[in-house]
């Protein structure tokens, strides 16, 4: 737009006193300008879109390869690149050339061949070569959970409540001997639609249907109501019979979260993430000395050696 503001300037300047001598412009151009801004002044009713530059209509826009190019070029990418056999971009090529002679068609340069090829989103390129673990890592992530942002799940709260659990990185110790208890492990009920945890339960036993009967419980006892759909993932607790004649007899649908896709569960995995980052690393007896490098953990950092108190 400065550049548009500019030549208004000029323009209108010349049309006052037009004294080519006064400019270090060529008149040729100033004239042209001020053939566009009496153009723009007839047609939009103001010299300045007449000015505006049209830098991006330059150039020979019109395509130069032909359909039978263009159809010969996604034929050979779809049965000789997209395969699991991965054969690279200069063996493809080559096939091209040979089918392209047979066939009476003009080749395509290598440079546009490959300008054609890495058109195809790459999700897909290695979705087909790879397979879609591979491919799962390049699919469209959302970075943070946000309300205006990110798509809600479900169309209202208590519709799709995701449970999982935890281990929590702390040692705890008993307040009157001072025993070591372990590390703790947390259940959680997260609503996907408000991101809010609903319910949660603090245990020092491995997760089992016991600690999902008892969040659950613990959801009914604050909510008074179940949830519609139950989001969980392929633990074995999340398979024994009580848990599904529990939701059975509540008429709740259970979803398994796609193994190998951990991003599905981010409504409740990013809580842990926080959970840890902003409460239980800033407790004494925390384990993150351990998770860096062992060995250099001595006894007086441990937490498993850690007093009560200190």
């Amino acid at each position: 737009m400065q550049d548009t503001l500019r030549k208004v300037e000029i323009v209108e300047r010349f049309i006052e006193n037009a004294k080519y001598s006064e400019f270090s412009i060529p008149p040729r151009t100033i004239r042209l300008w001020k053939q566009k801004y009496i153009e723009g002044e007839k047609k939009y009713n103001s010299g300045f879109f007449g000015l505006i530059s049209q830098i991006r209509k330059r150039g020979n826009r019109v395509p130069k390869l032909t359909d039978n190019q263009v159809e010969e070029m996604k034929k050979v990418f779809k049965e000789h690149y997209e395969n699991k056999i991965q054969k690279n971009i200069s063996s493809a090529y080559k096939i091209f050339k040979i089918n392209c002679k047979r066939k009476g068609i003009p080749p395509v340069s290598y440079k546009t061949f490959r300008i054609y090829l890495y058109r195809i989103p790459l999700y897909e390129r290695v979705l087909f070569r790879e397979g879609k673990r591979a491919a799962y890592k390049l699919e469209e992530f959302y970075w943070e959970l946000n309300m205006k942002k990110t798509p809600r799940h479900g169309v209202r709260p208590f519709e799709i409540v995701h449970i999982d659990h935890t281990e929590l990185e702390i040692e705890l110790v008993c307040s009157e001997t001072g025993e070591n208890l372990g590390r703790p492990w947390i259940t959680f009920m997260v609503d996907a639609y408000t991101r809010r945890v609903l319910s949660y339960y603090l245990t020092y036993d491995s997760p089992s249907y016991r600690s999902n009967m008892m969040v659950i419980r613990e959801f009914v006892k604050r909510h008074k109501r179940m949830p519609s759909t139950l989001v969980v993932d392929g633990g074995s607790d999340f398979k024994s019979v009580y848990f599904d004649v529990l939701l059975a007899i509540n008429k709740v649908t259970k979803k398994l979260r796609p193994g190998a896709k951990p991003r599905f569960g981010a409504v409740i995995e990013r809580l842990f993430g926080t959970l840890h980052t902003t409460f239980i690393h800033n407790l004494v007896g925390n384990t993150q000395s351990t998770k860096k490098n062992v060995r250099l953990v001595t006894p007086q950092v441990n937490p498993k050696e850690m007093q009560y108190g200190h």
